[in-house]
């Protein structure tokens, strides 16, 4: 049996087990040291995972989104796209902007699958467009609209 420091797990937690965002803090030799085996890193992965999906209907939910492209995980577009954007203006454009980028890097998304997926990045769009105030949110909810329809074509 493996014994592995409670440190490495909180290292692990704190960066949403992403090696990146510990090397930019200068955590990730530290982290390295443990040297947690790549099967324990995968269910603690799949924890946090759990954790960002049972969050998807609170404010905020866009971060879910994020963290699913970092970490390369496309099994989730059904939950997504089940779910509307919360929060402030600039969270709810992020998780429609993060849910585009997840889309497109899709690997094997069905036409249909992807067109259901762009129809609820638009009605989030239009909602966006409809409680606008300023020209530049205008814009960025214009913006989004534009993308999703792109994707349409590629």
């Amino acid at each position: 049996m493996i014994i592995v420091s409670n440190a490495a797990k909180e290292l692990f937690r704190k960066y949403d087990g992403s090696t990146f965002f510990m090397s930019r803090d200068g955590v990730e030799e530290e982290y390295l040291s443990y040297r947690v085996p790549a099967k324990l890193e995968k269910e603690w992965l799949e924890e946090i995972t759990n954790e960002k999906l049972a969050a998807l209907n609170e404010t905020g939910n866009w971060w879910t989104v994020y963290f699913l492209i970092h970490h390369g995980d496309f099994r989730f577009l059904s939950e997504l796209t089940s779910t509307k954007a919360s929060g402030v203006f600039w969270e709810r454009c992020a998780f429609y902007e993060h849910l585009t980028e997840y889309v497109s890097a899709f690997r094997s998304l069905s036409p249909v699958a992807k067109a259901n997926a762009v129809k609820h990045i638009l009605e989030g769009s239009a909602a966006l467009q409809k409680v606008a105030r300023s020209e530049k949110s205008i814009k960025r909810a214009q913006e989004i609209e534009f993308d999703a329809k792109a994707l349409l074509s590629s």
